[in-house]
């Protein structure tokens, strides 16, 4: 048996960075991976027994067998022309809590074979060191924001900026950078807060960023009810910039995250390993 990856290559799709993190945990776990798409020279490459995991904008060009497994995000079951061996993952967000419960933040509606859960940290278990977590440091002059904003998240990072200019810190947005590059710049950042807009907010959504800020050791912070329901006292909370802002820094001045704990639980629950526990329940 072995797990191939399809489409999306690191850095050309925000989703590429789900495949990443799943290609490390199935490494890590002893499988056969490989990352392929329509581009590859595949002419002598055996595909028998194979497990797909992909994504409906990623799909061009996959063999299609019923020898084979596939696990798809978001893929019309039409498209697979009859072959049963299908699962389907979709995102957890408050409302699939109505589905069997799996496991925290992890349901399966039997009626079409999909499994609803989070996304996670990228980091594998055995580098998640819960004894080097980062210390609150007001000399920092930057706040490195990785990743891509959203609806509301982008005038709420607009404004979270003003207030720090106010401080005399700099707000920097990243994207596309390395894994070490958004580990270290993580760690070197004033905070680390994750910004949602409301339709996030109003549904639950649970980003990979607060899953992988805490795993890297930084104390994170939300402005998403659900996100704090979820993380309880391993993250901090507020609902408006200056909010947010105000009770990170509180936070951090008065160690209110036991950043050793909140490392643990991530460790434990919500690494792309234990997503693959959950997923091969059901293939």
């Amino acid at each position: 048996m072995k797990f191939i990856i399809w489409g999306h290559k690191l850095h050309s799709h925000t989703h590429s960075y789900i495949h990443n993190g799943y290609k490390k945990a199935l490494e890590y776990l002893g499988y056969e991976v490989y990352w392929l798409d329509h581009n590859d020279k595949l002419e002598n490459f055996n595909f028998s027994d194979s497990i797909f995991f992909t994504e409906d904008q990623a799909k061009k060009g996959m063999p299609l067998r019923n020898d084979c497994k596939y696990i798809v995000h978001h893929i019309n079951k039409d498209y697979f022309n009859g072959i049963e061996n299908v699962l389907n993952l979709g995102n957890y967000t408050v409302d699939v809590e109505k589905f069997d419960k799996i496991k925290d933040q992890c349901y399966f509606d039997s009626f079409s074979n999909t499994l609803f859960q989070c996304w996670a940290t990228d980091l594998t278990p055995n580098v998640i060191n819960e004894n080097d977590f980062c210390v609150y440091d007001n000399s920092k002059n930057n706040l490195n924001y990785i990743g891509t904003l959203y609806e509301e998240g982008r005038s709420f990072s607009k404004d979270f900026e003003k207030l720090l200019k106010k401080l005399n810190k700099k707000f920097i947005l990243y994207k596309n950078v390395s894994d070490i590059e958004n580990y270290n710049l993580t760690r070197n950042s004033f905070l680390s807060p994750d910004f949602r807009g409301l339709h996030h907010i109003k549904v639950g959504y649970i980003p990979c960023r607060v899953f992988k800020n805490i795993s890297y050791g930084q104390m994170t912070g939300t402005n998403s009810v659900n996100i704090k329901r979820v993380l309880g006292d391993y993250v901090i909370f507020g609902s408006d910039p200056l909010s947010l802002l105000e009770n990170m820094i509180i936070a951090g001045e008065n160690n209110k995250i036991n950043m050793k704990n909140a490392m643990l639980f991530i460790k434990d629950n919500h690494t792309y390993v234990n997503r693959i526990s959950n997923i091969l329940k059901f293939l």
